[in-house]
């Protein structure tokens, strides 16, 4: 008997209407459960509804600042995080919940980088995920 793989579960937080975009197309070429949410509000009920391997949260966020999640959900419940932003540089990023991301980009990035952070965030269990798109 065959146990079938999960797929990479990934919440994206992200106001862009054009990032939203730019990471569904990405993420579609690869077998990921993606979620997406545009505010803090709407990451919360995906949060709690649901579990994630890698949570992508934009720093900037119109209910809010994307760290402001870490303040309602128990860290060990979120995954992996990811934090981007194209506004704010790490090295000058002195928000004492910036110590709990696993990964920051910074906007603009490319699709490659995208797939290579998940690449190294990814749970072992999470393997029924494709690396690149087969054509």
């Amino acid at each position: 008997m065959t146990t079938a793989q999960a797929p990479l579960s990934v919440l994206m937080v992200e106001d862009d209407a054009l990032w939203r975009r730019i990471i569904r197309h990405t993420l579609n070429k690869h077998n990921v459960r993606l979620v997406d949410a545009s505010s803090v509000a709407e990451a919360l009920v995906a949060l709690d509804n649901d579990g994630f391997d890698v949570v992508f949260i934009d720093y900037e966020l119109p209910d809010g600042c994307g760290l402001d999640i870490l303040d309602s959900v128990e860290r060990e419940r979120l995954g992996r995080l990811v934090l981007a932003s194209g506004f704010v540089d790490p090295e000058d990023l002195h928000d004492v919940r910036a110590s709990q991301v696993d990964r920051f980009l910074t906007k603009p990035f490319l699709s490659a980088d995208l797939v290579a952070c998940l690449e190294d965030l990814a749970p072992a269990e999470a393997t029924n995920w494709t690396l690149r798109r087969v054509i």
